[in-house]
């Protein structure tokens, strides 16, 4: 575990009404761990952790995997149907009225950048990816990433305009943000919520001044 987990699982976590379940997915496998409070999950592969929330949830609402039939399912906790895994569904498709949207918002969150101190000034953004990836027709059609940047240690966040990922067939779309201001510690925020496939490379930031 990290220490962000640990903190997690002793002051935000009701502990026992926990449940854990494991699944193995596009050769990944993944352990999950569902507390009322929200739904943690370590990727073995990556060795990394994230969360995961239904929208409207502060958990995800799916557990209990099985494989069957050469797919993976899994027992939705709320509404008690049976769903199947798709990594190309880029939506949570549940016939449930109290979901209010099917929206499935993806969210990353990038290292501080710390300039020992001292004001640095951020000239340019870059997030380099998949462009083109725009559906046919309706919510995401012209699909869009956001991007929101902390300069207190993530209490506030400030909105940039969005950038495009790239109408169907545009694949030379590129998201670039320029004179971003200044700060002594920035955290950058990007989000989709679009139901397109996100493939992202890399991201590139241009700072000049402080000590980095």
């Amino acid at each position: 575990s990290t220490h962000y987990i640990e903190q997690l699982l002793q002051n935000t976590f009701t502990v026992s009404s926990g449940e854990a379940f494991s699944y193995w997915y596009e050769g990944h496998f993944f352990m999950g761990f569902t507390f009322n409070e929200g739904t943690i999950i370590y990727d073995a592969m990556t060795q990394e952790w994230h969360e995961r929330k239904s929208y409207n949830r502060q958990y995800w609402r799916f557990s209990s995997m099985a494989r069957f039939n050469n797919k993976w399912l899994a027992g939705d906790k709320d509404s008690n149907e049976i769903v199947e895994l798709d990594v190309l569904t880029f939506d949570e498709a549940v016939n449930d009225p109290t979901m209010g949207s099917n929206v499935q918002r993806m969210e990353w969150t990038y290292q501080p950048i710390y300039a020992e101190g001292v004001r640095a000034f951020h000239d340019r953004l870059e997030v380099r990816f998949e462009a083109g990836v725009g559906l046919t027709t309706g919510q995401g059609s012209d699909p869009k990433i956001m991007m929101e940047f902390s300069d207190d240690g993530g209490k506030t966040w400030e909105a940039l305009p969005t950038r495009t990922l790239g109408k169907k067939g545009e694949y030379k779309d590129r998201a670039i943000w320029h004179n971003l201001g200044s700060s002594r510690q920035r955290v950058y925020r990007g989000s989709v919520s679009d139901p397109v496939p996100v493939y992202i490379g890399d991201t590139l930031v241009e700072v000049r001044g402080g000590r980095l």
